[in-house]
């Protein structure tokens, strides 16, 4: 892991900006805008959500209608744990089944934003679960604050959007490719890290599938996975 710092990305920033943190009539700190913009950008990057920032969460449901975390920014899942194994036994879906299925009621007003709640079609009988991404606290610019994405990556986003911002298109094509780079490079390391290889055929509740495999000798057999080499027909993984 790392433990980069805003204080040390600013002066990194400062310094290829070659101009004073202070911003103009509106924006006063030009070095802190650019540091949550950056963040914003990147924190909403993957579809799925960051595997570092993913939270799972009992839901409370009253009438049919659960309201999702406070610190939600991102739903990923909503499953069961019919036996509380921390693995799901049942995945709901948007717009599902009657059995499976929910529907989000979103709001909106100015004076109070955004807020959220689902609500299923029936009542379910065993507890239910969701995983969110979490939201990021704004940089201040004072304090001690850490950043979760590497410094380099939030530096090279942080150029590419002040070149934008600037109409410096030469400087954005050259300053893309290495962002691209180091965002590539924290996906590999950072991104479902310790996950298990293969490809896991799932049924319409998420349930992983088994498939008998037979071979010329025995018949059939397991429906895990073989071991060994592709050559390998009569061993298998139970």
């Amino acid at each position: 892991m790392f433990s980069d710092l805003y204080s040390d990305l600013a002066n990194t920033f400062n310094e290829w900006l070659e101009n004073t943190p202070t911003g103009g009539d509106y924006v006063t700190n030009l070095t802190v805008d650019y540091a949550n913009r950056a963040q914003d950008s990147l924190w909403s990057d993957p579809p799925n959500g960051w595997s570092l920032l993913t939270r799972s969460t009992q839901l409370t449901i009253t009438n049919l209608v659960a309201t999702l975390p406070s610190g939600c920014g991102k739903l990923i899942n909503i499953y069961s744990d019919e036996d509380q194994d921390k693995k799901p036994n049942r995945y709901y879906f948007k717009d599902g089944g009657v059995i499976n299925g929910f529907k989000f009621i979103p709001a909106f007003a100015k004076a109070t934003g955004h807020s959220t709640t689902i609500q299923f079609y029936q009542a379910p009988v065993e507890p239910v679960f969701c995983d969110y991404q979490v939201k990021l606290d704004a940089f201040s610019g004072s304090g001690t604050e850490y950043l979760f994405f590497p410094k380099n990556l939030m530096f090279c986003k942080m150029q590419e959007l002040r070149c934008l911002d600037k109409g410096m298109l030469k400087e954005w094509d050259a300053i893309s490719v290495e962002f691209n780079r180091e965002l590539d490079r924290f996906k590999s390391q950072h991104q479902n890290p310790v996950e298990m290889p293969g490809i896991v055929i799932n049924d319409f509740n998420g349930n992983e599938v088994f498939i008998p495999k037979y071979n010329l000798s025995s018949g059939l057999g397991y429906g895990g996975r073989m071991v060994g080499s592709t050559n390998d027909r009569d061993v298998y993984r139970i």
